[in-house]
C-alpha cells in the first residue's frame, strides 16, 4: 500500500544546524552599525522561521499519534487544535495513541481504512456516540480512551492475519470472491465449506455481525482477508487434505487433529452412490461437524454437533467433511470413516 502522508515526520530546521560561521559574516564593504543591523534582522528572521516551521511539526506530530486522516470519531484532538488544547491530553493517552499507530504501521495497514473500520465499529458497540466528533476535551476523555480500546481490539485481530491479507485490505471486491470460489472448487471443495470455515473464524471475534450484512461495510474487508488466509492454508493442506481410499472390501481411515478457538479442518473423499460409510468424530459438543454430499442436494450432516453418521450414501463423488471449534479451550479431536464399497 502506499504510505500516507500522515506516515512521514517533519523536518525542523534547527539553529544547531545552520552554519552560523557564514550566516554572520558581512562584507568588507559594509560598516560595523550596518553589520550589527543585518545580523539583527537575520537573527529576527531566523526565529520566526524556525517558530513557524515548530508550530507545523507539532501539528503533524499531533496528526502522526493520532494517526488521523478523514474519520469523523478519529479527531481526537479538533482541526482548530491549538497549544492549550493539546495541553489537555496527557502523556499516557498520548503514549497509547503512539502505541497504536506503531502496531497500525508495523501491519502495512492503510491509515484511512483503519480509521474508518474502528470508526464503523466503534460507533456500532456505542450508538449514542454515531456521527459525532471527539473532542481533546476532559468532558471526551472516557470516550477517547473507549476509541483507543475499539482500535486495540480491532489490531489484535487484524495481527492474527497475515501480513499480506492484511495489506491488501480495502481493495477486496466481489470479484475476488468469485475468484476465490472458483480456486476452492479445484480442491474438490465447495463454496458452502470455504464458508463455513470462515464464518466460523469471523463470527467467533464479530459475534454481532450473525445474520447481519455487513460485507459492503469497512468490517467486511476483514471478512475478506480472513477469506484470503483460509484459502491460502487449505491450498498449502495445513488444513486440508485429500483422503485416499483403496478398492479393497473394507477401508478404514483415521485422522487426527488439534483445534483452537474459530479454527476449522477439511477433508475430501471420493465415494460411490450406494457405499455403505459409518462415520463417527470423537470431539466434544463445541466441535460442530459438516458432511456435504458432492452436489450439495443430499449433505448428510449440516453445521450439527451431531457426531455420527451412518448409512448408504445417496450420491457418487467427493464428500467433503468440514469440522469447526466453537470451544474456548484448545481441543483435541479425531475422526473415524468406516466404508464398506458397494461393487465389492
Amino acid at each position: 500500500m502506499p504510505s500516507n502522508a500522515n506516515d512521514k515526520a517533519t523536518p525542523i530546521l534547527l539553529l544547531s544546524e545552520t552554519n552560523t560561521e557564514m550566516a554572520f559574516m558581512t562584507s568588507p564593504h559594509k560598516t560595523s552599525a550596518t553589520g550589527c543591523l543585518n545580523k539583527l534582522i537575520f537573527l529576527t528572521i531566523l526565529i520566526l522561521s524556525s517558530g513557524i516551521l515548530g508550530w507545523f511539526a507539532g501539528k503533524a506530530w499531533i496528526s502522526l499519534v493520532v494517526g488521523v486522516n478523514e474519520g469523523k470519531n478519529a479527531k481526537v484532538f479538533s482541526e482548530t487544535s491549538n497549544e492549550s488544547n493539546v495541553s489537555k491530553i496527557n502523556n499516557e493517552e498520548l503514549q497509547r495513541k503512539n502505541k497504536l499507530r506503531s502496531r497500525r504501521q508495523s501491519l502495512g495497514l492503510n491509515p484511512n481504512l483503519f480509521v474508518t473500520l474502528v470508526d464503523e465499529y466503534f460507533s456500532e458497540q456505542y450508538p449514542s456516540q454515531k456521527g459525532r466528533h471527539l473532542s481533546n476535551n476532559d468532558e471526551d476523555y472516557s470516550w477517547r480512551k473507549k476509541w483507543d480500546q475499539t482500535a486495540a481490539y480491532l489490531l489484535d485481530i487484524l495481527a492474527s492475519l497475515s501480513p499480506e491479507a492484511v495489506q491488501r485490505m480495502g481493495t477486496y471486491t466481489q470479484s475476488d470472491q468469485h475468484h476465490w470460489k472458483q480456486q476452492v472448487n479445484n480442491l474438490h471443495l465447495s463454496s458452502r465449506a470455504l464458508y463455513n470455515l470462515v464464518d466460523t473464524r469471523f463470527f467467533h471475534v464479530f459475534p454481532e455481525h450473525k445474520n447481519t450484512s455487513f460485507l459492503n461495510k469497512a468490517i467486511g474487508q476483514i471478512w475478506n482477508s480472513m477469506m484470503f488466509d483460509t484459502l491460502q492454508a487449505l491450498q498449502s493442506s495445513s488444513i486440508y487434505e485429500k483422503l485416499p481410499l483403496t478398492a479393497v472390501e473394507s477401508n478404514f481411515i483415521r485422522r487426527e487433529a488439534t483445534l483452537k478457538l474459530g479454527e476449522g479442518r477439511a477433508y475430501v473423499l471420493f465415494l460411490e452412490a450406494s457405499d455403505r460409510m459409518r462415520f463417527d468424530l470423537k470431539a466434544n459438543r463445541d466441535i460442530s461437524l459438516s458432511i456435504y454430499s458432492p452436489t450439495g442436494d443430499n449433505n448428510l450432516i449440516e453445521n450439527s454437533q451431531q457426531h455420527q453418521w451412518s448409512g448408504i450414501l445417496p450420491e457418487t463423488g467427493y464428500y467433503e467433511i468440514i469440522i469447526v471449534s466453537h470451544s474456548k479451550k484448545i481441543v483435541n479431536c479425531q475422526l473415524e470413516i468406516l466404508v464398506n464399497k458397494s461393487n465389492l
